[in-house]
């Protein structure tokens, strides 16, 4: 199923609240056909200028008062991808439906999460903290699920919809997670010097896949039409467009390789743009577009940035009929003023 919009949520410093835009994932795609006399698409180097859409929504949390340790954020919610669930410092919840442009308040959190990693299982969305620790140490939840139904007798529901705390990895404490994968349903998480667990979303239980870390650096999206996983590198420092196959991964001896790393969405990138950030959201389709955050400083002495700005780029990957490889196809690379250190894009 491919999806019609890239989301794009930026903090606004003055108003303290946060606006989303909605980005048509087809205008980072050139068209699949052409009619004679028309000249041919730019090169994949090409960095065109393109303003903004205007504004879907603004998120503002109502309540004044903050959790300790609370913080804002935005991810993804529901199978379709057209939902964006957002938590407010005081662990307030919001869900935005897209298509019925409808908001509505959801159960709060039980308890404060700094920074998870979301994972959409069906209708049910997974938080995890990046840093997992025992609830009993922090008395916060690092590990929760938000699901529809019937909740237990002692929780309170609105409607219908729950928070349940569950078991962290069996490594808490010990490290943070630096690349996690959906493999079926079951969560991939891994961590450096641990290796890699797999969590059961059916039977609510941790396992060992590996002492191996995945190849990846944060988190990973399964394409059907391709039988991989695609993500950022973790073997190279810019983060490189890569594939991998993690479908025999599990129990296995050695971590899952690289099979494909794309270098040229780079190549157009003058020295003096310096990277803050890189993220890769799956459109469908074997499309993909990788979202570069980018500051520009007037001089090396300098310690603001006159410029920031993000350069969105499609990259499409298409299956060869000879011997069953990938190819990587760079559509088009479209810069964004961006005057926003916070942002969440998927």
């Amino acid at each position: 199923m491919r999806r019609q919009f890239i989301n794009v949520v930026l903090g606004c410093h003055k108003t303290r609240s946060f606006v989303l835009h909605r980005i048509r994932s087809s205008s980072l795609f050139h068209l699949r056909k052409r009619t004679a006399g028309t000249s041919p698409p730019p090169p994949p180097t090409q960095v065109e200028e393109a303003a903004l859409p205007k504004p879907a929504l603004s998120f503002g949390f109502l309540r004044k008062e903050c959790v300790p340790g609370g913080t804002s954020m935005f991810m993804p919610f529901g199978r379709s991808g057209d939902g964006i669930l957002g938590v407010g410092p005081s662990v307030d919840v919001l869900a935005y439906d897209a298509r019925l442009n409808n908001v509505r308040v959801m159960p709060r959190l039980q308890g404060c999460m700094a920074d998870p990693i979301a994972f959409n299982v069906g209708d049910a969305l997974y938080l995890l903290e990046r840093r997992p620790s025992r609830s009993g140490r922090t008395n916060q939840p690092s590990f929760q699920v938000l699901k529809h139904g019937d909740p237990p007798e002692d929780v309170y529901v609105f409607p219908r919809w729950h928070w349940r705390s569950l078991r962290p990895p069996p490594y808490v404490n010990a490290a943070t997670i630096g690349a996690s994968a959906l493999v079926g349903d079951d969560i991939w998480v891994s961590a450096e010097g641990v290796g890699t667990y797999a969590f059961d979303t059916a039977k609510h239980r941790w396992s060992k896949a590996g002492g191996w870390e995945l190849p990846f650096c944060g988190g990973a999206e399964y394409s059907p039409e391709l039988g991989l996983w695609f993500g950022l590198s973790s073997l190279h420092k810019k983060k490189l467009f890569c594939a991998a196959d993690l479908s025999a991964a599990a129990g296995a001896s050695g971590a899952p390789e690289l099979c494909r790393v794309w270098r040229k969405e780079l190549a157009a990138n003058p020295e003096d743009w310096e990277l803050l950030d890189t993220l890769l959201v799956h459109v469908g389709n074997g499309r993909f577009c990788v979202a570069r955050f980018y500051h520009v400083y007037a001089d090396e002495e300098s310690p603001i940035a006159t410029e920031k700005f993000a350069v969105f780029t499609g990259v499409e990957v298409q299956r060869l009929k000879a011997g069953g490889r990938i190819k990587i196809v760079g559509h088009k690379s479209i810069r964004y003023e961006i005057d926003a250190y916070i942002h969440w894009v998927f």
